[in-house]
């Protein structure tokens, strides 16, 4: 029976730094996989997860938490309210 490592979860930036060290041509993904602990599938995966993330940037440069729905205008009224001096509410009807 052989055991397995535990799990470790990687944040944002250490998973670019690990995707940053297999740039250069002379690195191989191998490597800096072992080095790092994990497969070349999960590699693989975060590279494939940041080049996705990276095309929706082009076509829409705002975060998704930025695309807020536009401001719905209030109805105007038809007719104008004015307000008397004791509180009560007053409606002028135009003819």
């Amino acid at each position: 029976m052989s055991s397995n490592p535990p799990r470790r979860n990687y944040t944002g930036d250490e998973k670019m730094a690990i995707l940053r060290e297999a740039l250069p041509e002379e690195v191989s993904i191998s490597d800096v996989c072992q080095k790092h602990g994990i497969t070349p599938g999960m590699f693989h995966e975060w590279q494939k997860k940041r080049f996705e993330q990276g095309a929706m940037r082009v076509h829409n440069p705002r975060p998704p938490s930025m695309d807020l729905p536009a401001k719905k205008k209030r109805p105007r009224l038809a007719v104008p309210l004015v307000r008397t001096p004791l509180g009560l509410l007053h409606v002028e009807l135009l003819t």
